[in-house]
Order: structure tokens, then C-alpha cells, then sequence
């Protein structure tokens, strides 16, 4: 049992060894669209519904990027919609994008912190940037996938470190 465990440990060192020696990216390219709007919260609906107001309307999402990059070939491939950490894509570790290209995802690195206004990544933690904020926007990022001919949006994952796993597992 020990010994399977080790080989298994052995491969996956090889397997990321291997994935920051070979490049297997077609160029990264950056890509701008919108996140999921935002719906009224069921508080503000029922506060409206008492006092006989109409339903508060939902607010637009925002345009936002990320830094888009495929598998060398036409495809489509499958994609993983990257998060980072609280501190940014610099306390993130650099290898994940690089090494899921080199096993055939597309990676699509949001760079969510810039559009909101957020300029000291310490300050991620803010109000504009809770994992709610994330789940809109990978919702916003899996339709983007849907206009580009290499994705197979029928296929995506979220993978994201410390704050920005939250947003993977955000019950909205």
C-alpha cells in the first residue's frame, strides 16, 4: 500500500515536472467580457413587496478580463476557470496554467481585482470582491466560452487558491 502511494506521489511530481519544461500553449491572449448581473437580494424584494414598490431591478454585471489560453490544436477542449488568492495572481502559484495547457484544458486566468477598482491585492477582501462576486463571474466567463469555436463549455471546472476558492465553492 505504501509503495502505491509513493509511485503515485512519484508521477504526479514527474507529471508537474514535466508540464513547466513542455509547452504545449498556443499564446495567451487577454479577454474582456461582462459577469453575470446581479439579481436583487430576496431581502430588497420583500422590503419593496411591504411598502407596495415595484421589485428593485437587477444590476449589470461588470465588464471584467482574464488572460485566456489554450492547448496547441483546434479542439474543443474542456477549461478551467482559475481564481486567485487573496494577494493576487503574484501569491499564486505560476505553474497551474502552464500545466493544465500541457494536459489539454483551456485556462482562463480571471483577472477580477482591476475593473472593481481594487488596487492593493491585501484589499481583495473587500466588499466588491466577496466569493459571490466570483461565482458571477465565472458564470459570465462559461458564456464566454460559449462564443469561442476552441471551448467545450459543456466541460468547465473552477479551480482557484485560498480566497479564490471560495468563489468554487459559493452556494448561489
Amino acid at each position: 500500500m505504501l509503495r502505491k502511494a509513493m509511485w503515485r506521489w512519484m508521477f504526479v511530481a514527474m507529471m508537474m515536472a514535466a508540464g513547466s519544461s513542455v509547452s504545449a500553449t498556443a499564446d495567451a491572449e487577454i479577454i474582456q467580457f461582462k459577469s453575470a448581473d446581479v439579481p436583487p437580494s430576496p431581502f430588497k424584494a420583500r422590503m419593496a413587496a411591504r411598502q407596495g414598490k415595484p421589485a428593485p431591478l437587477s444590476v449589470a454585471g461588470d465588464v471584467i478580463s482574464a488572460d485566456v489560453a489554450k492547448p496547441v490544436g483546434a479542439g474543443p477542449f474542456p477549461a478551467v476557470i482559475l481564481f486567485p488568492a487573496a494577494g493576487g495572481w503574484n501569491d499564486t502559484p505560476a505553474h497551474w496554467p502552464a500545466l493544465l495547457n500541457t494536459w489539454g484544458f483551456i485556462t482562463v486566468k480571471m483577472l477580477s481585482m482591476e475593473p472593481r477598482g481594487i488596487r492593493s491585492p491585501k484589499r481583495w477582501h473587500t466588499r466588491q470582491a466577496r466569493p459571490n462576486v466570483s461565482v458571477r463571474d465565472a458564470v459570465g466567463a462559461i458564456r464566454m466560452l460559449r462564443t469561442v469555436s476552441y471551448a467545450d463549455a459543456s466541460r468547465v471546472a473552477i479551480m482557484g487558491w485560498s480566497w479564490g476558492g471560495g468563489g468554487g465553492i459559493e452556494k448561489r
